[in-house]
């Protein structure tokens, strides 16, 4: 699958990129590689067979044929120069050994990858993406996976989902979601789309959020921040969150700080066959509290003992009332 203009000096540098950029790049390595990558269509076409080779190995890593070739690759490394550090050296020659192996999962990594994922009610999903990534589903919850090869792209159409992203600073991952593209180059976050506003939970390393038709700069969030954006415009932040309690829903649990009731049971309702409606008055309650997904009956009678509602219980479903 090889280019046959692509000279092996050439795809060596491609691969070192590939391997550095996967590090911690400073801002000047990130100049140096820009100025490597656009000095020809040729440097372009190398940097993106080697990048495509490094998330096929990803993707079959525990594989017999891998696994000896990459013995042979540390004998390989073991007689090279010093090449940055010993464990890139390593990384690097079993990248070269292994690229012309990969042909079948390459040439799927390099052309456009569209796929869709969605989740029943009581139903959680774990995807890997073709890079590696990996995306956790909530309970009804839909996406739409488009990978090129310049950008990961994902729009959440429903529900929830959280992203475990691989580090490409040459290839950043884009969450779209509503009027709010969510980038990431390598991080764990939470995006979920409701029916009135966006919201991004971020767990560990660094996303910028922008809103679609607004001129103004992109929002970068800090780990353990939620930005909370309504589809007119409105934002609100909440920092030093509990990241166990970000990515609880992951778990089986449920959590709620002062939301409102009517979202809450929106929220419950995503995990059981018995539906819970809120009416009247009760629907403008502030809620907080943990409870297991999927538990309708331990729900609702926390909501009769600890907040003083009337449950009346229906043929098709249970309906919470203010006494």
């Amino acid at each position: 699958m090889r280019s046959q203009d692509i000279q092996d000096e050439m795809l060596d540098e491609a691969v070192a990129w590939v391997v550095r950029l996967r590090a911690e790049p400073s801002a000047e390595d990130l100049e140096q590689f820009h100025a490597w990558r656009t000095q020809s269509a040729l440097h372009e076409r190398a940097y993106r067979e080697a990048a495509g080779a490094w998330a096929a190995v990803g993707e079959h890593a525990t594989s017999s044929q891998l696994l000896g070739m990459r013995r042979d690759a540390l004998d390989r490394a073991r007689r090279r120069s010093r090449w940055w550090e010993r464990r890139s050296v390593i990384a690097a020659a079993f990248l070269l050994l292994v690229l012309p192996a990969v042909g079948i999962s390459w040439y799927q990594w390099r052309t456009q990858v569209d796929l869709e994922y969605q989740t029943a009610r009581g139903e959680q999903r774990m995807i890997v993406l073709p890079d590696g990534s990996r995306l956790s589903l909530d309970a009804m919850s839909r996406v739409a996976v488009n990978f090129t090869p310049d950008v990961r792209g994902i729009t959440l159409m429903a529900g929830r989902a959280s992203f475990e992203v691989v580090k490409d600073v040459a290839r950043p991952l884009k969450v779209r979601a509503g009027p709010r593209t969510v980038t990431a180059i390598g991080t764990v976050f939470t995006v979920e789309r409701e029916s009135r506003e966006v919201r991004v939970s971020l767990v560990e390393g660094r996303v910028a959020v922008t809103s679609e038709g607004r001129p103004t700069k992109a929002v970068e969030m800090h780990p353990r921040q939620q930005l909370r954006m309504t589809d007119s415009g409105d934002m609100t932040s909440r920092d030093e969150l509990d990241t166990a309690q970000m990515l609880a829903w992951r778990d089986g649990k449920l959590v709620f700080d002062n939301e409102l009731l009517a979202d809450v049971a929106a929220r419950v309702n995503n995990y059981a066959a018995t539906r819970v409606e809120v009416e009247g008055k009760a629907r403008d309650l502030r809620i907080s509290g943990v409870f297991k997904a999927g538990d309708t009956g331990a729900f609702v009678d926390a909501m009769e003992n600890d907040f003083d509602l009337k449950a009346v219980h229906r043929e098709d479903a249970i309906a919470l009332q203010l006494e």
